[in-house]
Parts: C-alpha cells; sequence; structure tokens
C-alpha cells in the first residue's frame, strides 16, 4: 500500500493498526504483520556506525535496513535467535529510546555474535540499541549471500510505502478478496496497489 502524503505519519500509523487489526480479525489469519520490504523485493541502505568495531580500510559500512511491525517476524517465519523482538511500547512514536533488530550475520560480522544490548549510529546520527537478533536470509536477490541487516520499529521510523504481510490457515487464495476490503475499509484514502501470495513474489 502506499499512504498519500497529505495523511501524514500520524494517520498513517493509525491506518496501519486498524487495517491490520481489521486483517487479523478474518476467520483463517493466524499472523499480520508490516514491512517496508518484502524479501527479494530490492531493499534500501544507510550507513551505520557500530559501536567499538574499527572498519577495515576502504570497508564498506552501508547496510541494508528494513522498516516492520512487531509482528512481521512471525508473519514471515524469521525466527529471533537471540534477544526479543519488538513490542508495542517500541511503537509509540516520539520514545526516547532508538531501539533495532539485526540479523545474525550483522551480529556476528561486527559484535563476534553478541549484539543484545550493544549499540551503532546511523547516518542520521541516531544513537540505536540493539534489542534482538533475527535470523538471516536472501533479501535481494536469490544469487546473493544473505548480506547484514538492520531492522527498525515502524513506529519510531515512518514510511509511507509498506506490504501487509498475512499468515493464513487456509488456502491464501481464499482470503485475498476479503484482505483487499478490510484494507480498503481501513481508508478509503489508502490504494492497495498489489496482492500476491508469497509463492507467487518469489517465483
Amino acid at each position: 500500500v502506499d499512504v498519500p502524503g497529505p495523511l501524514g505519519a500520524e494517520q498513517g500509523r493509525l491506518f496501519y493498526q486498524r487495517a491490520g487489526a481489521r486483517v487479523e480479525a478474518l476467520p483463517g489469519v493466524m499472523d499480520v504483520g508490516w514491512g517496508r520490504t518484502l524479501p527479494l523485493a530490492g531493499g534500501s541502505r544507510r550507513g551505520f556506525t557500530p559501536e567499538g568495531y574499527v572498519p577495515r580500510a576502504g570497508e564498506d559500512l552501508e547496510l541494508h535496513y528494513n522498516i516492520v511491525s512487531p509482528a512481521y517476524f512471525s508473519a514471515l517465519g524469521v525466527p529471533l535467535l537471540a534477544g526479543r523482538g519488538f513490542t508495542r511500547e517500541d511503537e509509540q512514536a516520539g520514545r526516547s529510546a532508538a531501539v533495532v533488530v539485526v540479523n545474525e550475520i550483522l551480529a556476528r560480522r561486527f559484535f563476534g555474535g553478541r549484539a543484545v544490548g550493544r549499540r551503532m549510529t546511523d547516518s542520521a546520527g541516531t544513537a540505536l540499541e540493539i534489542v534482538g537478533v533475527a535470523a538471516s536470509g536472501k533479501f535481494r536477490t536469490v544469487t546473493e549471500e544473505a548480506p547484514p541487516v538492520v531492522y527498525y520499529p515502524l513506529g519510531q521510523l515512518y514510511s509511507s510505502r509498506m506490504s501487509l504481510i498475512v499468515r493464513t490457515a487456509v488456502p491464501a487464495e481464499r482470503l485475498a478478496d476479503a484482505v483487499r476490503r478490510e484494507v480498503r475499509a481501513a481508508s478509503g484514502e489508502v490504494p492497495v496497489s498489489r496482492l500476491v501470495t508469497l509463492s507467487g513474489h518469489l517465483e
């Protein structure tokens, strides 16, 4: 979905909450999460400075990042290997403590595998506390090695373009029309630009 600019971040976040709650209430839905970037759908990068890490000469510290809701990991079946995922408290805009989850490859590369409680500073100058470590996986393409990834909570870093991820207990195609209907019902101003099963997306 693409939230129109005039709605602004506050109304955009309310839309994400309402749409997610409406879809989660549908019979056959097991989990609902939001993510800015789906696996194998490109992605964005920004600079990060890991606490206590001395970079090699010429080392690229621009890393992939994603913006996700608390249920993103469970909806996609991505295990959390250490620490915790995001909570409702992390989703509160303006929260003083900025937190992130990183993947296992990042934790090993910069923190010797022990990343929970450590800090990174991003290119915006924000000091970020690492609260969890998620399993690594393909991010941009199937041919490359899994890269380091930083996950921000949606409540702390707003994005007007997000994907709703719905895990179902029934064939996903059966719920497609209902999911589209409930997302539109949450706000008639937000268009649903694409609806696809994960297997269809990967193909």
